[in-house]
């Protein structure tokens, strides 16, 4: 019998439940009913469709403006996060296939409010472009002019600031400033001010605000300065407020996200990441009680049928591993074979807690108001697949998307502790825990799955707090991606971690990579079939003398053994590599090409 994939099972699911309702004036799901009328139209906005791709290292991956990420959703419907990254899609192997994040919480009367989507299969929650800082409206003018995704690199903006180099169309349409006429909010993507007058004016020497003297600062409440990160980011805007919450039926917020994803491109684990981060604006008048953020992940790692999922509570971390020793490929779906890796979802950041009594790391501190929260919660749920039970299934309603978010199955069970985590008598904030989590409630026996593999989708939540009018959080997320040789399918899970570390140790540096030593001034003497090639620095220089020396991050040191202060944590200048090429189109990635050089010519170097 021919496998269904796994787009054409989401579809099969909207089909049928669609038609239930057509037939069914109300249906009952979970502890609400979805209604078949529909509320007072807000903005009217359509659907988000533009999307871009992220793709400067060893991942390639596809991002929607409207918050849909890793899947190919107006095209074959097919995962879009492919690792290693190939130019043909129909022979790359996929980790994930989609994500998004939620919001949810109380009012005052006691109403839920909620935003969240999947797979937009009974519609969406969220629109494109910002909102009025009035009154939380928007139009659907607005919508459509944000319906895009921003895409820039690092190197264009270095270019501009440190070379003086031209204004590109990237630099030139960076979204810096709002409409005011619109009472929306005059600063939107961040950018460096030169002439300080709050207007975005690349002629007059703004842009966007990387790093670009890699000052790493923070300001006091601990936020990195620089707001814009990674060697290519795509940046846009969107809201919960364009129209009707159809994806959900719930209320809506009044929240405005402004959203970036980015990747750095280097030589170690870091390459086979990405990264997103979300400035979440409550734009409303209201405060909202017992809020969560979550990050959502329908994690494929390569067949969607054969995975397994876990967490590591202190790190933050979630991750998704193969059942078994080999990982196949199934119809369009391609698999990684023998040597299956795994993909971890780390929420570095959350929102600022603002009600006592949190123990997101679980070392018994207790965040204080003010704080930063992290994983306060790491849930899941199944696809709804023939014969898995309905109550650990898809959320239909807004009620059983705050369920999942908050601790409990869609039937309002709490999650337990043992076995798939359903049904048993001690409630847990976390599944899967493996040996991270054993001095908890579910006592000290590590817990990880087993049994009847499957297709997961996990949840990380941050929450309770009170999300106060005009509150301004954060939330960063980044995506840890390793593999073994071996062909236990376990393996990679302790490499993934040792990334992950890597991934933190960068978020704590404000994602401040190394800036390596500056280049030289170089003088050139021709001599007959010879040159003289005469290296110096200015004493401005980083790397005057050839003295350059920078503390790497990456470079993770075990306190506990008796020799660590004598790692050296630092990168030194160690010399110049000088290559005399066949001609001027010879590109970097070539360099190391021994068809690509000549060696006729005698160098000499001098410093």
């Amino acid at each position: 019998m021919e496998i269904m994939n796994k787009l054409n099972k989401h579809l099969l699911i909207a089909a049928v439940t669609l038609s239930a309702m057509s037939a069914n004036a109300r249906e009952k799901y979970g502890n609400v009913f979805r209604t078949s009328t529909t509320e007072r139209v807000l903005a009217g906005c359509s659907p988000a469709q533009s999307s871009a791709e992220l793709d400067v290292n060893n991942v390639r991956t596809l991002i929607f403006s409207g918050s849909d990420m890793w899947w190919d959703l107006f095209g074959s419907g097919n995962p879009r996060y492919g690792v290693p990254k190939t130019s043909d899609w129909s022979k790359t192997a996929s980790s994930n296939f989609a994500g998004n994040v939620w919001f949810g919480g109380i009012d005052a009367g006691s109403q839920l409010k909620i935003a969240a989507q999947t797979y937009r299969q009974f519609g969406v929650d969220f629109w494109t472009g910002p909102l009025s800082t009035g009154d939380a409206s928007t139009t659907s003018d607005v919508c459509q002019k944000y319906d895009k995704i921003f895409k820039l690199t690092r190197a264009e903006v270095d270019e501009f600031v440190l070379a003086g180099g031209p204004i590109t169309s990237n630099i030139k349409d960076w979204p810096g400033n709002g409409d005011l006429s619109l009472n929306q909010a005059q600063l939107l993507a961040p950018f460096v001010d030169k002439d300080g007058d709050n207007v975005y004016t690349p002629e007059a020497g703004d842009y966007p605000y990387y790093d670009v003297y890699n000052e790493g600062l923070k300001d006091n409440l601990g936020v990195c300065k620089a707001r814009v990160f990674g060697d290519q980011t795509l940046w846009w805007v969107y809201n919960d407020n364009g129209s009707n919450h159809v994806a959900t039926g719930s209320k809506a917020i009044g929240m405005e996200i402004r959203a970036q994803a980015f990747a750095f491109k280097t030589t170690d684990e870091i390459n086979n990441m990405t990264f997103y981060n979300y400035q979440l604006v409550n734009r409303s008048s209201f405060a909202l009680l017992n809020t969560y953020m979550t990050v959502w992940t329908d994690a494929d790692l390569g067949y969607y049928g054969d995975d397994y999922i876990g967490c590591d509570v202190k790190r933050g971390l979630g991750y998704i591993y193969n059942a078994d020793a080999y990982d196949e490929t199934v119809g369009s779906t391609i698999g990684y074979g023998n040597y299956c890796p795994s993909l971890g979802c780390d929420f570095f950041q959350g929102p600022i807690n603002t009600t006592n009594g949190i123990d997101d790391n679980n070392n018994g501190s207790i965040d204080e108001p003010g704080e930063q929260m992290g994983m306060t919660k790491f849930l899941y749920f199944n696809n709804s697949f023939p014969g898995v039970p309905l109550q650990t299934t898809d959320p239909q309603n807004g009620t059983q998307y705050y369920q999942y978010m908050t601790g409990f199955w869609r039937d309002g069970t709490p999650f337990t502790c043992g076995g798939n985590g359903y049904g048993g008598s001690i409630p847990t904030s976390y599944v899967y825990p493996a040996d991270t989590y054993t001095s908890g409630v579910c006592g000290n026996t590590p817990w990880s799955e087993s049994g009847v593999a499957g297709d997961r989708r996990f949840m990380q939540s941050s929450g309770p707090f009170t999300l106060l009018p005009g509150a301004v959080n954060y939330i960063t997320v980044g995506l840890p991606w390793a593999r073994t040789t071996s062909t236990d399918p376990k393996a990679s899970i302790p490499l993934l971690k040792i990334a992950d570390d890597k991934a933190q140790a960068l978020f704590d540096n404000c994602f401040r990579v190394l800036s390596g030593p500056e280049a030289p001034d170089m003088t050139i003497q021709e001599m007959e079939n010879e040159l003289i090639i005469y290296f110096s620095n200015k004493p401005a220089s980083n790397n005057y003398l050839n003295q350059y020396k920078e503390l790497d991050v990456s470079i993770l040191v075990d306190t506990t053994t008796p020799h660590y202060k004598n790692v050296d944590r630092y990168y030194h200048f160690e010399g110049f590599k000088v290559y005399q090429l066949k001609n001027n189109s010879i590109v970097q990635d070539e360099l190391t090409d021994p068809l690509q050089r000549m060696n006729s010519l005698l160098l000499r170097i001098r410093k």
